[in-house]
């Protein structure tokens, strides 16, 4: 079982503060029963971490842990335009995990999501649930277009606000992945444990097989 969207490499962006901090959530996943994360810290237009810096941080942390780490990114959607989409995939797929814009309720998503697929590339859309501009049908048109979607556990074990909850419950029938989105070990210890059920048949193992 492999935990996916997460925030776990230390130093990068608003999740794991330290390599510490980053060891303590990989000890939490191990307890858990998961076998690997994919770490996907944040993108957007006018920032992107070095890959080869992500890369020497996850071997670091292999080192101390003996734990499997994919690298990947979770890229803002605007950041498509600004930035080589090739270069923002899941390591060793071509899988890309995109979030849609927080305020933008004018956004056109399809528009990059087909770009996305007409290169090649099979977009993963992040927590939908999330977003409150966000409706059934759009999720259902995203996903008609192609897209996977993915669901954070957290919103599910109540990690934000009832409403977030109660969209998770009502997406969980479209949901192709599920995800931690954990930014410290807090989020495993009091939302992610809650939840593993959840990952049954929705884990990224599959995905990551079928990659290879």
């Amino acid at each position: 079982m492999w935990d996916f969207h997460t925030h776990i490499l230390p130093g990068i962006d608003d999740g794991a503060s330290s390599m510490e901090e980053s060891i303590e959530m990989i000890e939490h996943l191990k307890k858990l029963g998961f076998e690997g994360v994919v770490a996907t810290p944040h993108a957007n237009p006018m920032y992107v971490p070095d890959r080869h810096m992500l890369e020497e941080l996850r071997d670091r942390l292999k080192r101390e842990t003996g734990f499997d780490i994919i690298i990947g990114y979770e890229v803002a959607m605007d950041t498509l335009s600004v930035h080589d989409p090739e270069k923002l995939t899941i390591e060793g797929t071509r899988f890309i995990l995109v979030e849609l814009p927080w305020f933008d309720e004018k956004f056109d998503y399809e528009k990059p999501l087909l770009e996305l697929i007409r290169r090649g590339l099979r977009p993963i859309l992040a927590h939908p649930e999330r977003h409150d501009h966000i409706t059934m049908e759009d999720v259902k048109r995203i996903k008609g277009i192609g897209a996977l979607i993915q669901l954070n556990v957290k919103s599910l074990t109540g990690g934000y606000r009832r409403e977030v909850q109660r969209r998770a419950m009502r997406y969980m029938e479209m949901a192709d992945l599920m995800g931690s989105d954990a930014h410290s070990p807090e989020d495993y210890a009091r939302f992610i444990s809650k939840g593993v059920e959840y990952y049954e048949g929705k884990d990224f193992g599959r995905y990551k097989e079928q990659a290879h």
